[in-house]
């Protein structure tokens, strides 16, 4: 009844098999379609369906409003804007100096008669502002905390000593050298004020080498900085004094035994493994104990020492900076036994060798 090929008259146009015009020769296969595929929902082909109303290819927002104004695509070819220099002040230029775009030249300041020559690098004063009234800046580490040694901890601040409104010299103190976070400040009064330095052994461990402190009167807490090197702690110092503090010169570093003869944080090497380890050695007139921590109450080990013992410099296989001692070279078993104590620096191992000779030759 009908002719081959043709759809029954229930199907609608456009579903079923395509019409004998656009059909190829038997056996053929179709022609491939051009442009995007037609659409599931019984439309014409050639159009697709809309959407959400928006022109193609720009994705709806995830968030369902439209992006704001002026707002840009990120891509390859956007280019990146710059942020605003900000104002460069001078400050002291030391290793520590966070800023990549510092220059690693010093620039000689008006207010500075020399610069400070390290082996790390220039330390000292940059570029200054016509109008700037500064007398030293720079970053330093500040002691942080309250109550006993365990509760305290170290950050970097950038310190400037300047003049306030009340033509009173300040010392400030900031997070960063853009003064942006203020963290606090103290009041130099000459005669009253006092700074000072400290023993290695007075804080962290001896982990601090150039410690330093500023105080508002003698009877107070002072503010504990430590330097990056030995050079710019010595500047410090002399900034300090020349703006009214008087030096009380280096304070020793509290002593846990009255009776001791010289305490401090060495490396000892360890008897079975050998391994290298920090302990707080504490040398008494006929013995010496070792600590894990200056504030323990019960020793972690005993060195008994007699007359007969030797104190010498170790060799050089066993590190730099290090001593041997035997308690006893008549004895044996431990008596007998070889110590090897790592110091600071030539200056502390000479020190502690001295202080081991004079314990042992006081024992009768």
């Amino acid at each position: 009844m009908f002719g081959k090929g043709a759809p029954p008259p229930s199907s609608p146009p456009g579903k079923g098999r395509a019409p004998p015009t656009a059909r190829g020769p038997p056996g053929a296969l179709p022609p491939k379609a051009k442009g995007k595929p037609p659409p599931s929902s019984g439309k014409p082909p050639g159009k697709p369906p809309p959407s959400s109303g928006k022109p193609p290819g720009k994705p709806p927002p995830s968030s369902g409003k439209p992006p704001p104004s002026g707002s840009k695509p990120f891509g390859r070819e956007e280019k990146k804007q710059a942020s605003p220099k900000a104002t460069t002040r001078y400050r002291g230029i030391t290793q520590n100096d966070d800023d990549d775009d510092a220059p690693r030249t010093m620039a000689k300041s008006p207010m500075s008669g020399k610069t400070v020559e390290t082996k790390m690098g220039i330390a000292g004063l940059g570029p200054t502002d016509p109008d700037d009234a500064a007398k030293f800046e720079g970053y330093l580490m500040k002691r942080i905390g309250v109550g006993g040694p365990s509760t305290h901890y170290w950050e970097i601040r950038f310190f400037r000593i300047d003049k306030n409104n009340k033509n009173e010299t300040v010392l400030f103190w900031w997070t960063s050298h853009f003064q942006d976070n203020s963290k606090g400040k103290l009041v130099i009064k000459p005669g009253v004020s006092t700074c000072m330095s400290f023993e290695r052994d007075a804080y962290d461990e001896g982990r601090r080498r150039n410690l330093i402190g500023v105080q508002a009167q003698v009877k107070g807490s002072p503010v504990i900085m430590d330097c990056p090197n030995g050079p710019l702690k010595q500047k410090w110092l002399e900034v300090l004094g020349q703006a009214g503090c008087s030096n009380q010169g280096e304070i020793p570093a509290e002593k846990t035994n009255t009776q001791s003869v010289k305490e401090g944080w060495i490396v000892k090497r360890g008897a079975v493994v050998g391994t290298w380890h920090r302990r707080f050695l504490v040398l008494l007139p006929q013995m010496a104990m070792y600590y894990k921590w200056k504030r323990d109450k019960r020793p972690l080990g005993v060195i008994p020492l007699t007359a007969n013992g030797k104190v010498s410099v170790a060799p050089a296989n066993k590190g730099k900076n290090c001593l041997a001692l035997i308690p006893n070279i008549k004895g044996d078993g431990d008596a007998a036994r070889e110590y090897y104590i790592r110091c600071y620096d030539s200056d502390a191992l000479k020190s502690w060798l001295s202080a081991f000779s004079q314990a042992m030759k006081g024992i009768r």
